[in-house]
């Protein structure tokens, strides 16, 4: 098989499962064993804006800006959009690092959430200090239920009862699978790839149009920003280098190019004491943006600790467009 440049190597086999994936429908295969069961229980239909997947969604009536946000473990409304909506705030004990420093966090008193036609009544959304934001960002307490598969067209919830180790990539047989770490109370897809034949851990982030390293660990792996091969991005303290391969599984994309940035660095200058240093040095140093999403179908599945992943064609860790570049840029810290 000939490689491409930013293009997936998948085994020969694999390529015909993929072709198999695309062409079959959304149906739900019997099990090879009748204890497994595999329950769709939501299906919400996915639009992309900004490089990003986007849902319908409401707060007390009123349409708003919903986007899928596997890297945030909550479901998060800035406080520009509180305010407009006018909805009771309580502190919390969450401290937000901003551009601007700490801020304490609140919560929103909410009579009527809706995503897609999912309804949550009488509940509490925490709030973040942007005055500008008017998206709700919709993380891991809705979408990581259960399972969540997630493709270019929509995501699926589904519940699965005595599958074991069962696969549960139900649109094709031998679908491969990375393990996801077991993150405890906290809903964040963490897993391990290859970059330059080295493990690097990745937080699957699909509210960032481009995929992300943090600044440290491009140095770590021979970056120099001085480089004459590297691009600084325009206004923001980031540049887009060229790597020598990526491997997630089955996977190798030849030549990525990724986003450098200081991803962290916010997190880091403002940890107090030991706690916070340490959480701050233990974010994953890669964020796999909506761009790596977008080119795969994914299964989240939770039951199982796994991530399952099919390659569905198109580009992948091509250059970003300088806009796309910034704005990625410019997303604040988790």
């Amino acid at each position: 098989m000939k490689t491409l440049d930013n293009a997936v190597t998948p085994r020969p086999r694999l390529a015909a499962l993929l072709a198999l994936a695309v062409s079959a429908g959304l149906v739900l295969p019997s099990s090879a064993h009748a204890a497994c069961k595999y329950r769709r229980t939501v299906s919400i239909p996915i639009t992309w804006m900004s490089g990003v997947p986007h849902i319908e969604g409401s707060i007390n009536g009123q349409a708003v800006e919903m986007t899928v946000a596997t890297g945030t473990s909550g479901v998060l409304v800035p406080s520009g959009l509180a305010d407009d909506l006018q909805l009771p705030l309580r502190r919390n004990d969450q401290v937000w690092v901003g551009s601007d420093g700490r801020s304490q966090g609140f919560d929103a008193r909410v009579r009527d959430v809706t995503f897609g036609p999912v309804h949550w009544h009488d509940t509490t959304l925490p709030v973040n200090r942007d005055p500008e934001g008017r998206g709700v960002a919709v993380g891991g307490t809705f979408l990581l239920q259960d399972d969540l598969e997630l493709s270019a067209e929509r995501l699926t919830i589904f519940q699965a009862d005595g599958c074991s180790d069962e696969s549960l990539a139900y649109w094709a047989p031998g679908v491969p699978w990375t393990a996801m770490e077991d993150w405890g109370n906290e809903r964040r897809i963490y897993i391990t790839v290859q970059l330059d034949g080295k493990p690097v851990r990745a937080l699957v982030d699909s509210e960032s149009p481009v995929s992300r390293l943090d600044l440290p660990a491009a140095r770590r792996l021979g970056f120099d920003e001085h480089a004459a091969s590297v691009t600084a991005v325009p206004g923001r303290d980031a540049w887009i280098a060229t790597f020598d391969r990526f491997t997630i599984d089955e996977e190798t994309v030849h030549h990525p190019h990724l986003l450098v940035a200081d991803v962290w660095g916010r997190r880091r200058q403002a940890a107090r004491g030991v706690y916070e240093a340490q959480a701050a040095a233990d974010e994953p140093p890669l964020l796999l943006g909506a761009d790596f999403l977008k080119a795969h179908r994914v299964l989240f599945a939770r039951s199982q600790h796994r991530m399952y992943l099919s390659y569905v064609g198109g580009p992948l860790f091509g250059v970003p467009t300088q806009e796309a570049a910034r704005a990625a840029a410019a997303q604040p810290e988790r």
